[in-house]
C-alpha cells in the first residue's frame, strides 16, 4: 500500500468520492482520469482506493493524457 501520511483522510475521502461508484462505493473501480485536467494526482487516487477500501489500484497509462484506474473494491479487500 501506498504511504497515505501525505494526505490528509479528508483528502482521501474527497478523492475516494471522485473514482468510487456512486450508487456503491464497495464495488469495483474502474475509473479514467486525465493526467493533466484531473481534480486529484493519480498517486492521490490511488492512495485514496488503497486507503478506503484496502485493495491495490492498478493504473494503466491510455497514451492520450488519460489514465485508467482500477481496483477489486472494498468488498474483495482485507477490511470487509
Amino acid at each position: 500500500m501506498n504511504n497515505t501520511m501525505n494526505h490528509s483522510p479528508e483528502t482521501l475521502r474527497a478523492a475516494f468520492e471522485k473514482c468510487a461508484n456512486p450508487s456503491d462505493w464497495k464495488a469495483p473501480i474502474d475509473f479514467i482520469t486525465s493526467r493533466i485536467f484531473g481534480c486529484y494526482s493519480i498517486d492521490t487516487y490511488v492512495d485514496a482506493i488503497e486507503f478506503m477500501t484496502a485493495t491495490k489500484a492498478v493504473t494503466t497509462d491510455l497514451g492520450n493524457g488519460s489514465v485508467r484506474i482500477q481496483a477489486a473494491g472494498y468488498r474483495a479487500g482485507d477490511a470487509w
